[in-house]
């Protein structure tokens, strides 16, 4: 009968090792659609930023937003991602991360930018998608489902143990 607990313990640690998490790592955030104007809002469409600079261009393409500004110094592009998504360098909000594409922003450009976003992104939410169906069963869950696994297991193998030694 020992060999029954070693059995039924090692189905719950195989289920707890491998089973579903709830990481976001496997999906992609994307832009939902009808976020255009929005977005470009936060990024400054019709406000005064620093360097004089006005924001003359938005393209929403998928998962990212590249976003062009005409500067005293000439065009500044930028790309908005997930902050997931961003490379080192990049300027992050919570929900955003920031990253120069070329041109020479002016002094405070990107730093007006992400406090722009910061006051603005709790209107926005990401997109996920690609992702199993991990999320509806999180890790926790399952440590709660083969825990009681376990134990009922256990009460079970008792429960047969202590039958037999009355039938001996």
């Amino acid at each position: 009968m020992a060999s029954f607990g070693k059995q039924l313990f090692s189905c719950v640690l195989l289920v707890l090792l491998v089973g579903p998490s709830a990481s976001a790592s496997s999906g992609e955030a994307v832009i939902p659609p009808g976020q255009e104007d929005l977005l470009a809002r936060l990024l400054g469409l019709r406000a005064e930023l620093p360097g004089k600079c006005t924001f003359t261009n938005g393209e929403v393409q998928h998962t990212t937003v590249q976003v062009t500004y005409d500067c005293l110094g000439g065009a500044v592009v930028f790309r908005l991602v997930h902050p997931s998504k961003a490379p080192s360098g990049a300027i992050e909000s919570t929900k955003f991360a920031l990253i120069e594409e070329s041109g020479t922003p002016p002094p405070g450009l990107a730093t007006a930018l992400v406090e722009r976003l910061q006051k603005g992104e709790s209107e926005f939410e990401w997109l996920w998608i690609g992702r199993d169906e991990e999320i509806a069963t999180p890790r926790a869950l399952v440590g709660l489902i083969a825990a009681a696994v376990l134990i009922a297991g256990a009460l079970f193998w008792l429960l047969r143990r202590a039958a037999r030694r009355r039938a001996s």
